[in-house]
C-alpha cells in the first residue's frame, strides 16, 4: 500500500526562502539543518522525515546572517538563535 496522495491533489503550498541563505547549522544530533536567509526567514528541517520542514519562523523586513542551534540536552528540544543585518548602522 503506498503511502502517496492521489494525483489529482495539490501538494500544500509550503514557504521557502526567496533570497540568499547566509547561515546553515546542523542540530546536536544531526537529525535536522536550520537556515537563516536575506528574507527574514529560519527553517528547521527534519533529516529523519526526509527533509520536511517542522518550524519556521519568517519575520518580513529582517536580513539574517547566521544562526545557530541549542538542543537542550534533557528535552532534546532545538533553540535558534540568529544574527541580523542592521542596515544604516555606522560607527565613529
Amino acid at each position: 500500500m503506498s503511502n502517496r496522495a492521489p494525483l489529482n491533489v495539490k501538494p500544500e503550498k509550503k514557504r521557502k526562502q526567496k533570497k540568499k541563505v547566509r547561515g546553515l547549522e546542523w542540530t546536536a544530533d544531526d537529525s535536522g539543518l536550520v537556515s537563516a536567509g536575506m528574507d527574514g526567514g529560519v527553517y528547521e528541517y527534519s533529516i529523519i522525515q526526509e527533509g520536511h520542514r517542522v518550524s519556521d519562523l519568517v519575520h518580513k523586513g529582517t536580513q539574517f546572517t547566521s544562526v545557530t542551534v541549542y538542543t537542550d540536552p534533557m528535552s532534546g528540544e532545538n533553540t535558534m538563535y540568529v544574527v541580523l543585518l542592521e542596515l544604516g548602522f555606522t560607527t565613529n
